[in-house]
C-alpha cells in the first residue's frame, strides 16, 4: 500500500491534493557504454531534478541507460522522467518512409524532458533515414520530432515550446530550478593548493562551450578589442563538476554565447551540431543548463541576448545581457569594476535560489500523476 501525503498546492481554491508517494526515477539515455559526454553534460540536470522530486516526497534514483534493449533501465513499479530523449532516435525500425520507435522499449507513461535546442524548421518526414546505431546524425531531427509527439513532453525553454506547438506538439514548459546539489565546495583546488573562492581572479573572461564558427567569430572580436578570453573547449578540454567550479571561480567574467547566428546556420555549423543546414536559430532559447551552476555559485555572467522577455526578466539585475555589437564594450566596462561584478553576481545567486526545483516540479508532476491515476483528489 503506497504512502499518501497531503501537500499544499497553489490552485485557485484552498483545495489540497493527496499525493501518492510514487517513486519517480530520472533516466538519462546514453548513446552507448562509451558515451561519457552525455553523462557528464546531464549530471547537474539529473541531480537537480532528482533533488526536486525527493523534496516533494518522491523516492528517486538516477539511472544512466546505455542500452534500452539489454539494460534494465525501468524498474518495476516506478514512474520515469527521461533526460537526453533526443538519443532515443537510435532505437528506430522501419523500411523506408517515416520509421517508428519501438514503443515497447519505453513505459507508455514516461515523461520525455527535452533540454536540446528545437530547430526553427524541423521536417516531419524523411525517406533517407540512416541505419540504427550509425553515427550520422543529419536526420535525427525528423526521428526526434516523431518521438516527442508520442509521449508526455516537457521542455525547459519557452521558445522551444512555441516552436514545438507550431509543429503540432504540445509540451509543458518546465524550467530548470535551483538545487543545493549545484553548489560547489567553498574550498577549491587551483594551482596545486587549496584556495578560498575569489581569493584571486587570474582569468579575465571565460567561455565554456562547444566551438562553432559563430562563437569563434565572437571570441575573435573580443580578442581584437584587447580582451583576454580563455576557451578551454577550443584546446580540447571539457570542464565539468569540480574542474568547472575551480576555473569559473578564477574568472572575472563568465560568458554565455549563442552557438549560432541569426535565423539559420551554415553547412559547417550544422555538421558540428548534427542538424540540417538552415534548421537552427539561436536567439530565443533560454540557456539555463549553461547558467545554473554559475548562478548557484555566485559567478558574474555576461550573456548575449537569449530567451524570452519573461525568462530574462526573472534574472534582471543578476545577469548582464548584451547584444553582440556591445559585448566587447560590456566586458571592458565590468573588467575594471570588481565591486559591481560581485554585487551583480550575488544578486544572481539570490534570484536563482528563489526558483526552487521542487516548486517548479510540483505542478507538472502532479498533473502527470493525475493523468495516470496515481493522484487521488
Amino acid at each position: 500500500m503506497p504512502t499518501v501525503m497531503t501537500l499544499s498546492h497553489p490552485t485557485t481554491s484552498t483545495q489540497k491534493l493527496l499525493w501518492v508517494q510514487q517513486r519517480i526515477d530520472v533516466v538519462v539515455v546514453l548513446e552507448g557504454p562509451s558515451d561519457q559526454t552525455t553523462a557528464l553534460v546531464f549530471r547537474d540536470i539529473a541531480e537537480t531534478v532528482q533533488d526536486g522530486l525527493q523534496n516533494l516526497g518522491h523516492p528517486s534514483r538516477i539511472v544512466y541507460c546505455t542500452n534500452l534493449v539489454t539494460d534494465h533501465c525501468f524498474a518495476k513499479g516506478g514512474k520515469f522522467i527521461i533526460l537526453a530523449p533526443h538519443n532515443l532516435a537510435s532505437y528506430f525500425t522501419g523500411d523506408g518512409g517515416l520509421a517508428v520507435l519501438e514503443k515497447k522499449l519505453l513505459p507508455p507513461d514516461a515523461v520525455l524532458y527535452n533540454f536540446e535546442q528545437i530547430p526553427c524548421r524541423w521536417p516531419r518526414e524523411s525517406t533517407n533515414l540512416v541505419e540504427p546505431g550509425t553515427r550520422d546524425r543529419s536526420l535525427v531531427s525528423a526521428r526526434t520530432l516523431h518521438i516527442y509527439g508520442s509521449y508526455t513532453l516537457w521542455d525547459y525553454s519557452e521558445e522551444n515550446a512555441e516552436r514545438l506547438l507550431d509543429m503540432g506538439i504540445h509540451t509543458d514548459v518546465v524550467p530548470l530550478g535551483f538545487s543545493s546539489k549545484l553548489r560547489s565546495s567553498s574550498l577549491l583546488v587551483a594551482g596545486g593548493r587549496v584556495l578560498k573562492e575569489r581569493e584571486y581572479e587570474d582569468i579575465d573572461v571565460l567561455f565554456i562551450g562547444m566551438e562553432t564558427p559563430t562563437r569563434q567569430r565572437t571570441i575573435r572580436r573580443l580578442r581584437d578589442a584587447g580582451i583576454t578570453v580563455f576557451h578551454p573547449n577550443s584546446e580540447g578540454v571539457d570542464l565539468f563538476g569540480a574542474a568547472f567550479d575551480t576555473v569559473s571561480a578564477r574568472s572575472k567574467i563568465v560568458l554565455n554565447l549563442n552557438a549560432f547566428e541569426g535565423a539559420t546556420t551554415t553547412t559547417i555549423e550544422s555538421r558540428s551540431n548534427g542538424s540540417s543546414p538552415g534548421d537552427l536559430c539561436d536567439n530565443g532559447e533560454w540557456k539555463m543548463p549553461r547558467l545554473a551552476r554559475l548562478l548557484a555559485n555566485g559567478r558574474f555572467i555576461v550573456s548575449e541576448m537569449s530567451g524570452s522577455d519573461s525568462e530574462r526578466a526573472k534574472f534582471s539585475g543578476g545577469v548582464v545581457f548584451a547584444p553582440p555589437e556591445r559585448l566587447a564594450e560590456t566586458c571592458q566596462f565590468y573588467l575594471h569594476r570588481p565591486g559591481l561584478r560581485m554585487s551583480i553576481a550575488e544578486s544572481g545567486r539570490r534570484l536563482f535560489e528563489q526558483h526552487l526545483e521542487a516548486d517548479i516540479l510540483r505542478r507538472p508532476v502532479g498533473r502527470h500523476l493525475a493523468a495516470h491515476r496515481v493522484l487521488d483528489r
